[in-house]
């Protein structure tokens, strides 16, 4: 599993018959809001998400699963779908 940022998920895949999200995974660090407000996760939690083949994801929040399908754009990340336990 290999976790980058998103600016780098979004350029490196020239490949067009596959999401460019394809294969890398999200892990979340923060959350900063307009007003500058951060909010970090308690280091001993987990929160990823997978994008895997056919615009499927799966991920964790903390105990609990998240699934779901997703679509990419150059600049955009629609989820749809999305389920959790």
């Amino acid at each position: 599993t290999r976790y980058l940022p998103l600016e780098s998920v979004m350029t490196m895949n020239a490949d067009t018959t596959k999401s460019p999200l394809q294969g890398t995974a999200w892990r979340l660090e923060k959350i900063q809001y307009n007003d500058g407000k951060i909010i970090t996760p308690p280091a001993n939690l987990n929160y990823t998400l997978e994008f895997m083949e056919k615009g499927r994801i799966a991920g964790r929040a903390d105990s609990n699963r998240v699934m779901g399908g997703y679509t990419a754009g150059d600049r955009d990340l629609t989820f749809k779908g999305v389920a959790s336990t």
